[in-house]
């Protein structure tokens, strides 16, 4: 015999339906966070832990360039310095 409790309570939706209209997986990005293609490039090179003298060499620019987009690109995520902005890269799948 059911108790008051279960016989006031509906039964609880298998899928809600607000869940089922979001096509947005974990691992795709929401959006590039305002990222330009060169930053989202010293970005992929930094989270594969290249230093910013291999990063210049790869692209072939100074460092100072390179110190230049990652200072714009911690502004953009909102961070700090290089630890968190890979990590944030990584959580946000901005680098895939």
């Amino acid at each position: 015999m059911s108790g008051p409790k279960e016989r006031d309570q509906p039964a609880a939706e298998p899928n809600p339906p607000a869940l089922n209209n979001h096509a947005i997986t974990p691992k795709q990005p929401i959006n590039t966070m305002g990222l330009s293609e060169k930053e989202r490039e010293v970005l992929r090179w930094a989270v594969q832990g290249k230093t910013v003298w291999e990063i210049s060499q790869i692209r072939a620019v100074s460092p100072a360039t390179v110190k230049f987009h990652l200072h714009n690109i911690y502004s953009k995520l909102q961070v700090g310095n290089r630890v968190q902005a890979v990590a944030e890269a990584v959580k946000r799948g901005l680098c895939e």
